[in-house]
Order: C-alpha cells, then sequence, then structure tokens
C-alpha cells in the first residue's frame, strides 16, 4: 500500500496530529541547519582566534630573533642532516615541507630558499602538484631526481 493511500485513510483528527508532526519536524530541521551553520562560524572564529594567539606566541621564542638567512642556512643544514634518516624514520613529509608547515614565517623563510627544494625523492605525496612546486622553488637551481 502506497503512502498516498494510506493517508487518504487517516481520520481528520490524524491528519492534523500527522500535519502537526511534519510541521515540526520541518522547523526543528530548519534549527538544525541554522545551528550547523552556527556551529561553523564558532569553529571559524575559533580557529582563527587560536591562530593570532598562536603567531603573538610565537614572536617571543628566540628563534623568532633569528634573521631570515641565519634561518635559511639552518634550514639547509637540518635538511642535509635529516635526509639519510628519512630511510629510517618513515615520515610521509619531507624535512623540507616539515620545515614550511611550522609558522608563516618558517614557511616564507623555506618557500624562498631554493636549496631545500632541490631534491625530489620518489614517491612523493601529490605527485604531479609537488614535483611541480619543487621545479618553481628550486628557482632554477640544480636538481637531482631519486626514483
Amino acid at each position: 500500500m502506497s503512502s498516498t493511500t494510506s493517508l487518504s485513510c487517516l481520520d481528520d483528527e490524524s491528519q492534523r496530529e500527522l500535519d502537526e508532526l511534519n510541521r515540526r519536524i520541518d522547523t526543528l530541521k530548519e534549527r538544525q541547519q541554522t545551528l550547523r551553520s552556527e556551529a561553523f562560524q564558532v569553529h571559524s572564529t575559533i580557529h582563527t582566534l587560536q591562530s593570532r594567539a598562536a603567531h603573538i606566541t610565537n614572536k617571543t621564542a628566540p628563534v623568532s630573533r633569528l634573521p631570515p638567512d641565519v634561518l635559511a642556512i639552518i634550514f639547509e643544514e637540518s635538511r642535509r642532516l635529516l635526509i639519510p634518516w628519512s630511510s629510517v624514520v618513515k615520515r610521509p613529509l619531507s624535512p623540507e615541507v616539515q620545515l614550511s608547515h611550522v609558522s608563516s614565517t618558517w614557511r616564507e623563510v623555506a618557500l624562498s630558499t631554493p636549496a631545500l627544494w632541490t631534491t625530489i625523492r620518489f614517491p612523493i605525496l601529490h605527485k604531479e602538484a609537488a614535483a611541480v612546486a619543487y621545479l618553481q622553488r628550486c628557482n632554477q637551481a640544480p636538481l637531482s631526481v631519486h626514483i
């Protein structure tokens, strides 16, 4: 029996109750959507505030007082020292990518240090896009590809 047929068999009181229940369900669904939207906005605001707080806190760290060129040298050296360990410690991201994910300042320094991006080791995550990024970031420095 279809729902249309079963609905037509309802007495007036049952039909009114069903209509009222459906209205309440619709109202609650609208409220649910509003709450989801508000929750997303709250989550987004919290994330923004946490990022700003972290940025302010990071400025007080001693490493934040290092000039970008000194930080770049440290990055290059840490990458050189970490590469031999890459076969021992399996990490999904290379040292240069990890360095670029620490903070906005580190990202800026890492991305503007071509020597960090001169070695591509396959397999790499996001294959084609990563290879293109390395080619752009190495800024025409000699590139070493390991397959």
